[in-house]
């Protein structure tokens, strides 16, 4: 498994330097951040990608509560000393587990494993490997905008104007991807639904760029947006 990033949200320094030195035994966590300011703390979320937040709910400015609701967060270990918020965080998709302050280090240790649990599931999710050359290589299958027939192989076009040749066929590639949002709807190319910016009965597009939609395959695509099938 990857090393984690960490991010603790609390306004106490002293609680949040402590759940950081309980943090810091553990090698699976490469990065572990602290922010004292809840709205600073809102704005390094925007800015960088954490693994796991550890977040306070009594903060000025903003609420740990309002940052829930405020943002799609990474899997969250709520850490308070007002138990009254545990219904309402429970309700929210993202939190995990619901610690109390002042927490024995058995108890906040059982919510880590939760969560890190969570984050494996989610890891596994989103991501796929292919043989390409001699390497067997791992692809994260929300990065993949469309793959296209190249003969005996296929090309994988990712995000960032990347592109990656591996070594199976198209049909091959679609019986791989079965049961993800990588949909084959054209007999050439595999379309990522969820990059799927418009369409019509003949076209598709992928951002500003346009695509072939096959006609036998217009069922599976309406069938994958949950659209009428007469579109």
């Amino acid at each position: 498994m990857k090393n984690l990033a960490a991010l603790i949200i609390d306004d106490d320094p002293e609680q949040a330097e402590h759940l950081q030195s309980i943090l810091e035994k553990l090698p699976v966590f490469l990065t572990i951040k602290i922010i004292n300011d809840s709205t600073q703390g809102y704005a390094e979320l925007l800015e960088n990608e954490y693994d796991l937040l550890f977040l306070d709910m009594e903060m000025p400015k903003l609420s740990g509560i309002e940052l829930l609701k405020s943002l799609e967060l990474p899997p969250t270990i709520v850490v308070t000393s007002h138990p009254g918020y545990a219904a309402e965080c429970f309700d929210l998709d993202d939190v995990v587990d619901f610690v109390e302050k002042p927490f024995t280090v058995t108890r906040i240790g059982r919510a880590i494993r939760r969560a890190i649990q969570e984050v494996v599931e989610k890891i596994d999710e989103n991501t796929i490997y292919f043989k390409a050359g001699h390497k067997n290589q791992q692809y994260k299958l929300d990065e993949i905008l469309y793959i296209e027939a190249d003969g005996i192989y296929s090309m994988i076009y990712l995000k960032f104007g990347e592109r990656s040749l591996i070594n199976s066929n198209i049909s091959e590639v679609e019986k791989q991807l079965q049961h993800t949002k990588l949909v084959r709807l054209h007999k050439s190319y595999i379309y990522n639904c969820m990059h799927i910016s418009s369409f019509d009965s003949r076209h598709l597009w992928i951002g500003n760029q346009k695509f072939a939609l096959g006609v036998s395959y217009r069922g599976r695509l309406a069938e994958y947006l949950n659209v009428d099938p007469n579109f």
